[in-house]
């Protein structure tokens, strides 16, 4: 029989065990195996079938194991093969049989043969020509003779398939769903019939072909450095991070072959002057050596890069090897940073390269602070304009300063308040409650900033604080704009009328104090000027907490007498430093010179941050910094 008929022999292998082997419901005399598509019997009462068993090959897979498999003995050392086709079988397995129970559809009957079928087919899940029969006539094998000469036996698995699977087989056949097993049969074997082809031997026409052969000597990299463009010359690097422009120093042996060439992320760098021990490229940019010019798609990016060498040998035209692979992190080059502290809202300009891809994640590191890319005011590949938060240290820092609240007043039951922040309002915002204290006061109030409808960022990022003196102050969004809130019954209760209330112009904020630093000096000093007035503070002790830090600079600006130091006052912002002076001046603050070089930065009223910026993950190394204020 043809090996084609493998899979009809299977078939009829599994028909002839399970009629041999499957035990008949009680009153039936035989259970009879079909091998069809599933369909009712035409002569069947509606309430009533006569018992049987069907089997329905629905899938056919090729085994992916034995894809490339010769089968054995077929194949030789010195023939071109041609495996055969190996398929596995997917068969559902039906049983019918019903009754007419009073009317009602009885099944019970298929629910035994099923059950019955399943117990053979686990019983056998491997069928060689040892399996015969046991019922009349008996002895004969089950095994169809075409699988008599497989160099396997067939092997048997229940397929668990999924109730969606089972009914999209039922749908597509347009049929009643019916209880039914899966089963996995492998492997049905079809040999190829393409001719084999024998490999000639080697030597001189006409015995064979002509082969060249040429002794490769493979190129490897020990060692990779990269000497970046600001360092001086013969100055490498072990860290591996590199910029556009950076040089790439690669060190191992047979990097000389013809054609040599690194291969950076894909893209092809030639090599200048190549060594046997050594190869240099510069990171390229939109070119490559030689002013060919590198597709903006291909041009590389900050991430991780693959490098390795590719040469060529004489007698090999076109044919390059490879050598094993090294890895080196491509970073974004911070070149100069702008800031831009007058503006509103503050900025923070960085030029440099791969600053910015619209495809790829990115942000921007000031210090503790982090703006995501999202936020960028402008951004190119070159240049990124970044908003600086309200959490970074500010100089001029505009608001508001209620009256004295205490004690606190009684309020009116309507708690509505007209507010306009810079040049967005009059809004009316509402308090949601009536406070009791100035904090809770001060909570109402943010809340009822923060959720105006329609208002911009000054009202969405507003700060509201209760000072230790049992003051309302608010620091409006953005940090710069003026906060001006119109008479009414509430404003008045609350003191933050314009008859009771006090603008803030020059106020100086400090950098977050989450964590609390550990200050070096044990009474820290700060040079303090407002206006045209200069005082050294000395504080009593090191503060241990904000609130704690507030006390001793206010009372450390009280004690002198210059109208601008004797009514200042020192709030706590959201973990923040506000500095407000008693007048209208600017307010300064620099380190005690000679006596304490350390508090100003450590409190964060005067501070230089690193400015890191990150694409994919990738962060500049740059030394790059600004002071704020």
């Amino acid at each position: 029989m043809p090996d084609t008929a493998m899979v009809m022999a299977i078939s009829r292998t599994l028909q002839i065990l399970l009629a041999d082997r499957v035990e008949p419901p009680p009153n039936v005399a035989s259970v009879p195996v079909t091998v069809s598509t599933p369909q009712a019997d035409p002569n069947a009462a509606p309430a009533a079938e006569p018992t049987r068993l069907n089997l329905f090959l629905y899938r056919i897979t090729e085994n992916e194991h034995l894809k490339n498999q010769e089968s054995p003995g077929r194949g030789h050392p010195g023939t071109y093969g041609h495996p055969p086709l190996c398929l596995n079988l997917h068969y559902l397995l039906t049983a019918y049989g019903s009754t007419d129970d009073q009317g009602f559809f009885n099944e019970s009957r298929a629910h035994f043969v099923l059950g019955s079928a399943m117990r053979v087919l686990h019983d056998h899940a491997e069928l060689t020509d040892r399996v015969v029969t046991v019922r009349t006539p008996s002895g004969e094998p089950v095994l169809d003779p075409a699988l008599l000469e497989q160099p396997e036996p067939v092997r048997l698995t229940l397929e668990p398939l999924s109730l969606d699977d089972l009914t999209k087989v039922w749908t597509a056949l347009t049929l009643p769903y019916r209880l039914s097993a899966a089963y996995d049969v492998r492997v049905a074997r079809i040999e190829s019939r393409r001719p084999r082809r024998v490999t000639r031997p080697v030597g001189e026409p006409p015995a064979g072909p002509r082969v060249l052969v040429t002794t490769l000597r493979n190129p490897r990299i020990t060692n990779l450095q990269v000497h970046r463009q600001d360092t001086a010359a013969g100055v490498e690097s072990p860290f591996l991070y590199a910029r556009i422009g950076d040089t790439l120093i690669l060190r191992g042996h047979d990097l000389d072959g013809t054609d040599a060439r690194v291969r950076l992320g894909g893209l092809p760098i030639p090599v200048a002057v190549p060594a046997a021990q050594r190869a240099e490229v510069v990171v390229p940019d939109a070119d490559l050596p030689g002013g060919i010019p590198i597709p903006e798609e291909r041009r590389l990016q900050p991430g991780p890069q693959p490098v390795s060498v590719q040469v060529g040998f004489p007698g090999l035209p076109g044919r390059l090897v490879a050598s094993n692979q090294a890895m080196v992190m491509l970073v974004p080059q911070v070149a100069t940073l702008t800031p831009h502290t007058a503006a509103t809202p503050r900025t923070l300009t960085a030029n440099g390269t791969r600053l910015f891809r619209p495809d790829r994640e990115g942000e921007t590191l000031v210090g503790p602070a982090r703006v995501h890319r999202s936020a960028y005011q402008s951004a190119t590949d070159t240049q990124v304009t970044v908003p600086l938060p309200d959490t970074l240290p500010a100089t001029d820092v505009r608001g508001l300063l209620s009256g004295p609240l205490a004690p606190f007043p009684s309020l009116p039951n309507q708690l509505d308040l007209d507010v306009t922040i810079g040049s967005d309002g009059p809004h009316t915002v509402s308090l949601a409650g009536k406070p009791a204290t100035t904090p809770a006061a001060a909570r109402l109030l943010q809340a009822a900033l923060r959720d105006t409808a329609s208002a911009g960022p000054g009202f969405r990022g507003t700060r509201v604080t209760a000072t230790a003196d049992n003051r309302l102050l608010i620091v409006p969004g953005g940090l710069s704009s003026a906060v001006d809130v119109a008479g009414g019954p509430a404003a008045v209760a609350l003191k933050l009328d314009q008859q009771a209330a006090r603008p803030i112009q020059h106020g100086r904020l400090s950098g977050p104090l989450s964590p609390f630093p550990a200050l070096t000096a044990a009474q820290p000093r700060l040079n303090v000027t407002i206006g045209a007035d200069s005082a050294t503070l000395t504080l009593a002790r090191r503060p241990v907490t904000p609130a704690d830090a507030a006390a001793l600079l206010q009372a450390g600006l009280r004690i002198h007498a210059a109208p601008g130091f004797a009514t200042a006052l020192v709030a706590v912002v959201d973990e923040q430093l506000l500095l407000v002076p008693g007048t209208d001046a600017a307010l300064e603050v620099a380190a005690a010179v000679g006596a304490d070089a350390t508090s100003p930065a450590q409190l964060q009223l005067r501070v230089r941050y690193a400015v890191r910026v990150r694409v994919e993950g990738a962060e500049s190394i740059d030394p790059t910094t600004v002071e704020l204020p």
